[in-house]
Parts: C-alpha cells; structure tokens; sequence
C-alpha cells in the first residue's frame, strides 16, 4: 500500500477497535462475571447475546459514517471492519473465560494478527499491492475461524438472542462504560488525524498506537488472568493468594513495557522504517511515546479487573471519564491549531490523559482494597516513570542509549526480585 492507504486501513482498525469495547465490554465481563459465579443459564446467555447485537447495530453505522467522512479510500477500508462487528457480536468468547477458559480468546489474539500479516506477505513476496479492504476481511476470517474451531455455536446463541428478554442493560453500561471511554482516547488521535486529511501523520500515530496496544495487549493477559479467580473469591479486599496475584500481574506488567521501551529507545529508526518505509522525527516521536504509555494502560486494566471482579465499576467512571476528556480536548486542539508533527504532540495528549487516568483510579482503589495500596502506588509509580523516560527519549535524543540500558538493567532487577518472591509464595 501507499503509506496514505495504509494510514487509512490503520485508522480503520482503530475505530473498529473502539467499537468492539462498545460492543463486547459490558455484556462480556458481565456475563463472564455469571459464568465464573456459576450463574449463567440459557435466558441469561440469550439476553447478553441480544445486548451485544442491538450495541453492534449503532457501532456500524458509526463505522461507516466516520469512513465515510475521511473518504473513499477510508470508506473502503473501513466497510469489512462494519461486518466483523456483526461476526464480533457472536463471539460468545466470554463464557469459557469467565471459567477459567482462555483458549478461544488467545487464540483469536493469535489470527487477527497472524492473518493479515501472512496476507501482506504472500502480496509483498508476489510483488502486487494488498487490497486495502483485505485487512478487514482478515478480521472477520479470524472470528470465524475461532468461532467453528472452539464450537463456540454462534447459530444458536443468534436463536437465543432472539427469543430472549431485555438484558441488564444497568449493569453492562456500568461494566463497560469506563474502558469505552478509554477506547475512545486511544483511537481518537489516529482518527482525528485521518478524518482531518493529515494521512502521513495519521500513519506516524497509528504505528505508534499499534506498537502501543500490542504491548498492552500482551500486559493484558497477565491482568485478566486474575479476574476468574476474584468472581470465584467474591471477596473484597483480596485475600492473600489474589494479593500475591496483583503483585506478579504488575511485576510482568513492568518487565513486558520496559523491555519493549528499551528496544524502541535504542532501534527507534529502524522498527519506525520497517512499519512505514521511511523514518523522520515525528513518527519515531510518536512510537515512543505511544510505548511508554503501555505501562499506563496495563495498570489501568490491572485496576479495572479488580474493581469489576469485585462490583465496584462504578468507581473507575469518573476516573476514565476524567482522562479521556483530557485526552480529546487536547487531541482536537492540536487538530484545530494545524501543528507540526501532530503525531507527536497527539501522542502527547493521549500520555497525559491516561497518566489522570491513572492517578484518579488507583485513589479509588487503594481506598477499597487497603491491604494492597503498596502494590498499587508501585504500580503507579511505574507508570509514570515510564512516560518520563518516554518524554526524555523524544527531547533529548542522544540519551536514548542510556535509557535503554537503563531500562533493561531495572528489567533484570525487577525479574530477579519477582523469582525470588514467587518461590516464597509458593513455600508460604
């Protein structure tokens, strides 16, 4: 592709990883919270299915009107996403995981990215361009393939929806209202950027959100492998297992965001080249950015877990609420100011909203769950030094050696230390 066309099939995924949280968040966690609780018959299944297929019904039109605005190569590349949306709301995923069950939900993480990368190779080795609708069929392949490998019987979840009562539409807005509202900041600078015409920085901040939400979403495995083991407790504050838990969840969480952090800093031109077959201040600024925010977002799913294994979704609102609009107020001025490298100053924007974001959360849950406030506040405190070493790497360039050596030296520390506490546990 072109790089605008690429610009354009990342904004793409973008938006349609906005609208996936709309559609699977608060239904997902709320039926998986049944699941694990062992509370999950038939009628409950049908009515989670209908919610996720009356949300999916707004999130395509969103799709396609927003494609619609950045253009037709924008519209083009956007309309697969529009009917993965559908094939997303049949993905009853969430059932085995809130067991305990994460095959088919690792194993679609595995093909939506597997998938398209094999495509785009078979193009490159034959020398053609890749369709720029193709990426969004990709997705689809993906759900498909996991949803008739796993049996996961999306026909009769479908007969289920449509007989079924009105869901617990209270609950499920509670649930996923703050991580929307966090999909919403994470998307915003990609989109905003390509809506407003500004495709080659669109692609710079879409490479650095695509490096930002692998690495998060690697961290999100170690934070949602506590949440069926807080459904199946039910209590609040954690016991001393779960506690052990949220310490090694946040331990793999600094070592996953530093190493990937310490590679950027040092490979930054190279990995920017690779993605965008050209490399300039902007989009390296806008990687690093992006990466070091990683630890921000991990934590805040670590916080999120607990809050919502725990019935307390209702407080992490405010907090998310207060991050994003911090993020989009800024994210549209640097829009509406027409700045130079509006990568790297949107990639700013989204830094600073997620690190209120965080701050306001861990407040909330800190309070909730004393015994493990230490926890948190290193946690916090990880995520702000992360951005600060981010920060540091885009002013002054010529410390990025340092940094990176820096960061893999408190990687082994942190990885030493985390050995050394788990055989503890495990004699305890």
């Amino acid at each position: 592709m072109t790089e605008g066309q690429f610009g354009s099939v990342l904004a793409a995924q973008a938006l349609y990883g906005l609208l996936q949280f709309l559609v699977d968040n608060g239904p997902g966690f709320y039926g998986a919270r049944l699941a694990g609780g062992g509370a999950l018959d038939e009628p409950a299944r049908g009515s989670i299915v209908r919610m996720r297929l009356q949300l999916a019904v707004p999130a395509i039109a969103a799709s396609l009107l927003v494609g619609a605005v950045g253009g037709s190569i924008s519209f083009v590349a956007t309309a697969p996403f529009a009917a993965a949306l559908v094939l997303w709301a049949l993905f009853s995923y969430w059932e085995p995981y809130g067991r305990g069950r994460t095959g088919p939900f690792s194993t679609y993480l595995v093909l939506r990215s597997c998938i398209p990368a094999g495509l785009a190779a078979l193009f490159l080795a034959s020398g053609s361009r890749f369709p720029i609708f193709l990426a969004g069929v990709a997705e689809c392949s993906a759900i498909a393939f996991v949803v008739v490998g796993f049996r996961l019987q999306a026909a009769k979840d479908l007969r289920l929806a449509v007989r079924a009562q009105r869901g617990p539409w209270r609950s499920a807005i509670a649930i996923g209202l703050p991580t929307v509202v966090s999909q919403v900041g994470l998307a915003s600078g990609t989109v905003f950027l390509n809506m407003a015409g500004s495709r080659l920085s669109a692609a710079a901040m879409a490479v650095g959100m695509r490096l930002l939400t692998g690495t998060y979403g690697l961290a999100g495995v170690f934070a949602t492998s506590l949440f069926p083991s807080l459904v199946r407790e039910g209590r609040m504050p954690a016991q001393a297992h779960e506690r052990r838990n949220v310490v090694l969840s946040l331990a793999m969480l600094f070592v996953l965001t530093w190493t990937v952090s310490a590679v950027l800093f040092s490979r930054a031109s190279l990995i920017v080249h690779v993605f965008l077959n050209r490399t300039d201040a902007e989009a390296e600024a806008a990687a690093i950015l992006s990466v070091s925010t990683a630890a921000a977002f991990g934590y805040l799913l670590v916080l999120s877990v607990i809050l919502i294994a725990r019935h307390h979704e209702q407080d992490a609102v405010i907090p998310y609420l207060s991050g994003t609009a911090l993020t989009l107020v800024s994210s549209i001025a640097v829009v509406a100011t027409q700045l130079d490298n509006d990568a790297r100053f949107m990639a700013g924007a989204l830094a600073a909203g997620s690190l209120l974001s965080a701050f306001l959360l861990s407040r909330k849950t800190a309070a909730l769950a004393r015994d493990i406030r230490w926890p948190l506040l290193w946690g916090l405190l990880n995520a702000y030094l992360s951005i600060a070493a981010g920060l540091t790497a885009v002013l002054f360039p010529q410390t990025r050696t340092a940094l990176s050596l820096g960061a893999l030296a408190a990687v082994v520390a942190v990885t030493a230390a985390t050995l050394s506490h788990r055989r503890g546990f495990e004699r305890d």
